[in-house]
């Protein structure tokens, strides 16, 4: 039996992690998230739902939610 050389561990988990995503416009949106949104947004807020083509972003406060329609 002949063996296989191993491979790096990097391209199996990008290989494995694209075939176990969920496909849609929420999970594309959710895995963009936060280098679209930037780190401190994207802590302080999450995309949640989706219906019709429109993403609904849940945040921790009111005032995320104004900082974020003021964006």
């Amino acid at each position: 039996m002949r063996r296989i050389a191993p491979r790096p561990l990097g391209r199996a988990l990008d290989s494995a992690l694209a075939q176990a995503r969920p496909a849609g416009l929420l999970a594309a949106v959710q895995s963009a998230w936060s280098e679209v949104a930037g780190a401190v947004l994207a802590a302080a807020t999450t995309p949640t739902s989706e219906r019709a083509g429109t993403v609904t972003v849940s945040c921790e406060s009111g005032v995320w939610a104004q900082e974020l329609e003021l964006l």
